[in-house]
């Protein structure tokens, strides 16, 4: 079984450009404060708080199912990345 990978702070902040919206919309489009936005996007450490996980996990999880958003983890043939699924 593969491990679920968590996205980093870069790829979320990657994403919400992808999608052109300010910390504001893209809280409000994750259901989550805007305060929330800032922190994780503002934190580069990898989340090891459990509640931080189950946070980027969640957001993952919404960006891909209602957003079409695909993150790319960095391998030993490219980095990391954010893109729209196709047909989105």
């Amino acid at each position: 079984m593969a491990t679920y990978k968590i996205p980093t702070s870069r790829m979320i902040r990657a994403a919400r450009g992808l999608l052109g919206l300010d910390q504001t919309e893209f809280a409000e489009a994750l259901g989550v404060a805007r305060k929330t936005i800032i922190r994780i996007e503002a934190d580069d450490a990898e989340p090891t708080n459990p509640r931080r996980l189950a946070m980027h996990k969640a957001i993952r999880e919404k960006l891909e199912d209602e957003f079409n958003i695909r993150f790319v983890f960095a391998s030993k043939v490219s980095g990391e990345g954010v893109v729209m699924k196709r047909g989105s």
